[in-house]
């Protein structure tokens, strides 16, 4: 086959690692029959699915930001930073598109108020000592070791302006990390002690159990913690336990390294763009914050 014929081919037609024509049956892998060729595109090809659907989302993103923006330039973006987040798909949001398989609200069933009572019970032992859940299971990234380590890192220091906007990042993604919160909340016998215990003296196991179970809502997302509601999680911050109030995704500790670097240079965006991202699309996307 002559060069220009071979140049004339779809892409689909020729094999992705050497050019060659490709016979019928060897369209479907998308390599001709030589062994290198289908061992270093088969290779290849997952790597490739991953930066094609990757920049399909970028791309998408990019375009929710403009349209967030009125079709502003440069200097509005500058003002909006981008934070894309992994949110939770679920129906119960009422400015968001159902998905097929939306997780929704359930009520809570006696069983998990009885397991979360028996894990209060269990922190709350003379002996309780260990923590709740092993420290492998949570992100090294999301806690903050020390005050000493905090002031050497600036990602586990917290951003001039980052409140208002990592918590409409939050409830623009639903709670997705609350997922892994169970019946235990991540609640340690150290935290209870540290926490509710020092703030009501002379308080009895019984009084803390019956204290936490009075915040669990009546209908929680099914398959999460079950202080996750409709409204977010329904213990007061205070109550919360460690790795719920120090907890960053990536999308969050992204935004904490953009704000400390714009403070640097003089800026505190007043808003920022977030798009929230499930099942590869762009599920909810908006502005959060005041004005810029």
């Amino acid at each position: 086959m002559c060069a220009e014929r071979l140049g004339s081919l779809p892409a689909w037609q020729r094999c992705a690692v050497c050019g060659r024509p490709l016979t019928a049956a060897a369209r479907a892998i998308g390599a001709c029959e030589r062994a290198v060729c289908r061992e270093e595109h088969l290779t290849a090809r997952p790597a490739r699915a991953r930066v094609a659907r990757r920049a399909a989302l970028l791309a998408e993103v990019d375009a929710a930001h403009a349209v967030a923006l009125g079709g502003a330039g440069d200097a509005a973006g500058d003002a909006a930073p981008v934070v894309i987040v992994p949110g939770l798909d679920a129906s119960i949001f009422p400015h968001n598109v159902a998905p097929r398989d939306a997780p929704g609200l359930r009520p809570v069933p006696r069983r998990r108020r009885r397991a979360r009572a028996a894990h209060l019970r269990r922190q709350l032992a003379p002996d309780a000592a260990a923590p709740a859940v092993a420290p492998s299971s949570v992100a090294p990234s999301s806690v903050t070791p020390s005050p000493d380590a905090a002031d050497a890192d600036p990602d586990l220091v917290e951003a001039p302006g980052e409140g208002a906007l990592a918590g409409g990042a939050c409830a623009a993604c639903g709670g997705r990390c609350c997922r892994a919160g169970a019946d235990h909340a991540y609640l340690t016998a150290e935290r209870l002690r540290d926490g509710y215990l020092a703030a009501h003296p002379g308080a009895r196991a019984r009084d803390v159990v019956a204290a936490y179970l009075a915040f669990v809502p009546a209908a929680t997302v099914a398959g999460s913690c079950v202080f996750h509601g409709a409204a977010g999680c329904g213990l007061p911050r205070a109550l919360r336990s460690d790795v719920c109030n120090r907890y960053l995704c990536e999308g969050l500790v992204t935004l904490r390294r953009t704000l400390h670097a714009r403070a640097a240079a003089g800026r505190t965006p007043g808003r920022a763009f977030v798009a929230v991202v499930a099942e590869r699309r762009v599920v909810r996307a908006g502005l959060v914050g005041g004005s810029a």
